[in-house]
């Protein structure tokens, strides 16, 4: 290696200890940002963690559903332990997610007060009621 870049390779060294200390101290001793340094979005974090784990629930109760029958395998176990995981989050997030939307969660349900269910509610529970019927009917159709 030659003195030539040697000298620049301490160099850039410094530079990047120096910037790391200054940045530091002037956090510290100005209680203050960065111009370049951006706050931790809650929002968004909330949002993605609650999509990866709205995402993997079904998945993972699809594969607790295949292997149902089963005995109680490493497999199975790793499905279940997924699939409890994804819920606890998932449950962790929706209620922080609620917490920190609360007044427009708020407003809504004051709205809702003058509305009586409308006809998309009402098809919308017609929907879900029939094929929940007819999941129920399924398992004790299997239970008999």
């Amino acid at each position: 290696m030659s003195y030539f870049k040697l000298n620049m390779m301490i160099y850039k060294i410094e530079k990047y200890i120096i910037n790391y200390f200054r940045y530091h101290l002037f956090k510290k001793l100005c209680g203050a940002q960065m111009e370049n340094e951006r706050k931790f979005n809650k929002r968004a974090f909330l949002a993605v963690g609650m999509f990866i784990s709205f995402i993997g629930l079904p998945v993972s109760g699809y594969m607790n559903h295949i292997l149902g029958s089963t005995d109680m395998s490493v497999e199975k176990h790793l499905w279940m332990s997924i699939h409890n995981v994804l819920a606890t989050f998932f449950c962790i997030f929706s209620i922080w997610h609620i917490k920190l939307n609360w007044k427009p969660v708020k407003n809504a349900f004051k709205k809702m007060t003058d509305i009586i269910i409308s006809r998309e509610a009402l098809y919308a529970f017609a929907l879900v009621g029939v094929f929940l019927t007819l999941f129920i009917l399924h398992a004790v159709h299997l239970n008999r």
